[in-house]
């Protein structure tokens, strides 16, 4: 099977005020294929959104390539810590914002209680649940979520990862990174991004 997204030694450094540099992804290599569910973890600061952020095109690595086969950037979706909701739509016009939301598919981890409110109203939990509820409308065919369930209690993190199952079944490509152990359970590949390189983990529990 031909990969969808193919990220070839590549490697990124950044150059602070002081002069100092700091090599953030070192010869990095990956291969995203079509329904891919991959978790990547790391300590914070490791490149982990760097890494998504060069995937998107809003950076450009130092070397190396990225090829993509039979998908464009315009196929690409992504979810970034810092997105905020429209301040001046409550819940439901925020999902409509997006062609094909429908609050009723995402009743299971956005109470009905809320779709009145506006951001502002809403919990830090709330917030990001209504956030990944338009990404999951957005998606045209791969996922890029960078720390989707931060703010979230277990329950939530469960049924989102439920529901990110079933989109994978249903044809998806997700990549996402995260801190969160029941979210990378869930992948069906894990790599862990330390010293500037990926490697697949295979046992989580250690």
């Amino acid at each position: 099977m031909k990969s969808l997204i193919l990220l070839d030694n590549i490697s990124k450094s950044f150059t602070f005020a002081n002069g100092t540099k700091r090599e953030v992804l070192k010869d990095l290599y990956l291969e995203i294929f079509p329904n891919d569910f991959i978790g990547i973890k790391g300590p914070s600061g490791a490149g982990k959104t760097t890494l998504l952020k060069i995937i998107s095109g809003f950076l450009t690595p130092d070397t190396g390539h990225i090829t993509y086969s039979n998908c464009t950037k315009e196929n690409l979706t992504f979810l970034w810590q810092d997105t905020k909701l429209v301040p001046f739509l409550n819940v439901m016009e925020n999902l409509m914002e997006m062609e094909n939301a429908n609050w009723y598919h995402f009743q299971e981890f956005i109470e009905e209680t809320i779709i009145d409110k506006y951001p502002e109203e809403l919990s830090k939990g709330q917030s990001q649940r209504v956030l990944l509820a338009k990404a999951f409308s957005g998606t045209k065919r791969i996922l890029f979520l960078d720390e989707p369930t931060a703010n979230l209690d277990l329950i939530n993190v469960k049924k989102i990862a439920a529901f990110l199952k079933q989109m994978i079944n249903n044809g998806l490509t997700v990549v996402f990174v995260s801190h969160s152990k029941m979210m990378l359970e869930t992948a069906d590949k894990v790599y862990e991004l330390s010293s500037g390189r990926l490697r697949p983990v295979v046992n989580l529990k250690r």
